[in-house]
């Protein structure tokens, strides 16, 4: 690319919305995204001035809100590491041949009556795919820097500390892994991850505001989307918008918002 296609909002006016190769339209949402994150950036260094902590909560904006465009575009939190590192282990599995890799071809096993063998395998099954996601999603989890660079931005930057940072990251894990075992389909595994690197960046109890906002948002948006008939019942919206949306005003004005929760 050219240098006059690389200032951004500017480029798009000048470019007309087209590629100047191709002539293929430009989509609307890039110059919102430009303008919004250089009055972002804009108001962090006002607010906080210059130096090192402003460089973590830079960090953060650019990470919320790469997320917040992704999966409000594409319903997917994206982790390349991930897709580079590890494949999930469940899509390695079928359904066909679950019986063979779980449970090996023992004698006295299969000895047992049919029927008992299928009252074990409706009992060992459940319970080997859940642990089979927990680990799938930890594993992946752990591969994603994205968890350790915030871990230590907070902890050395943002002065959070370890201890809250960690039970922070926990608490929000566990906190959406509960609804994405229980509802497959529901809460993506994205969403998962999105609340450790929440819990990390703030800590524990600022995560729990973050938590509640995102709900509350997340609530408020979705009941608006069915009064006006844009949605169904059964639509699925993307949570990871909301969670970026809180994790961000939440860095800054967590104290306020519990505040604001206790008072209510």
């Amino acid at each position: 690319l050219a240098p006059r296609e690389l200032v951004p909002v500017l480029s798009y006016i000048l470019l007309r919305g087209k590629c100047s190769h191709c002539s293929a339209r430009i989509p609307a949402c890039i110059p919102i995204v430009e303008l919004s994150m250089g009055l972002l950036f804009a108001f962090l260094f006002f607010h906080y001035g210059p130096g090192v902590k402003l460089l973590a909560y830079i960090f953060y904006l650019s990470l919320f809100t790469l997320i917040f465009v992704i999966d409000l575009d594409q319903k997917i939190i994206p982790n390349i590491l991930l897709e580079l590192l590890l494949r999930p282990i469940s899509n390695s599995n079928s359904d066909n041949n679950l019986d063979q890799k779980i449970i090996p071809n023992i004698p006295l096993y299969q000895s047992l009556p049919v029927s008992f063998q299928h009252a074990v395998n409706q009992l060992v099954f459940p319970i080997i795919n859940i642990l089979n996601i927990i680990i799938n999603i930890v594993i992946s989890s752990l591969l994603d820097p994205s968890l350790l660079v915030s871990f230590l931005l907070s902890t050395f930057l943002l002065d959070i500390g370890w201890s809250s940072s960690l039970i922070g990251g926990g608490v929000a894990f566990s906190f959406l892994l509960i609804p994405h075992l229980i509802y497959r389909g529901g809460m993506g595994e994205g969403d998962v991850k999105l609340a450790g690197i929440m819990g990390l960046a703030l800590g524990f109890p600022n995560v729990l505001a973050a938590l509640l906002l995102a709900i509350i948002s997340g609530g408020i948006f979705a009941t608006i989307l069915l009064l006006l008939r844009i949605r169904g019942r059964k639509s699925a919206i993307p949570f990871g918008p909301f969670l970026s949306f809180s994790a961000f005003v939440s860095l800054i004005w967590a104290p306020e918002l519990i505040k604001f929760y206790l008072s209510i």
